[in-house]
């Protein structure tokens, strides 16, 4: 029987059971990210396969010390959404054969330096102690209002931004 304690090292394991665990406890959370990223429900749902279908691929590279694993898969939903709105929004540009061609080399170099920097946001974010990671993650990553984020974690507005700017602070401030 799969259960929370398990579920990481049944997945690690190659146990079909581990995925619909995770379907079951984090899909909720993995859609409403995609859905809220996503212009439609269709690219939702395929984010949704997506996301899992990379979890299955990368729970080796899983670390518990560096983070509980819906932060994991929390980031793992928003890069994937962004990376598919992305694609969408080239596929549906109105760019012709000639001029994306002469430019993909640039594109391939700027995506290369923006899935770098972003590596290095994630983990000076994994870094954070747990209640600016917490307010970080639900502010940026699932798009909560100062207002919920307060409420859930019995915080005021004003303690939640100043966090949330020490936090951008720290970010700035850090080396690269």
């Amino acid at each position: 029987m799969i259960t929370q304690t398990n579920f990481i090292s049944e997945l690690q394991s190659r146990n079909p059971e581990a995925l619909n665990y995770i379907v079951d406890k984090y899909g909720d959370l993995i859609y409403r990210i995609a859905y809220g990223n996503l212009p439609s429900t269709h690219l939702a749902e395929e984010c949704v396969n997506d996301v899992l279908l990379k979890v299955w691929n990368s729970i080796d590279r899983y670390n518990y010390s560096k983070g509980k694993f819906s932060t994991w898969i929390t980031v793992i939903a928003k890069n994937t959404s962004i990376d598919m709105l992305r694609k969408e929004k080239k596929f549906f540009g109105s760019i012709d054969y000639d001029q994306s061609m002469s430019s993909s080399n640039e594109n391939i170099e700027e995506d290369h330096i923006t899935k770098t920097e972003l590596l290095k946001v994630i983990d000076n974010i994994m870094n954070f102690n747990d209640i600016d990671k917490e307010i970080f993650l639900q502010h940026f990553f699932l798009n909560k209002s100062l207002k919920d984020i307060a409420t859930k974690l019995d915080m005021s507005v004003n303690s939640i931004s100043l966090r949330i700017s020490r936090a951008r602070k720290k970010l700035n401030s850090s080396p690269d």
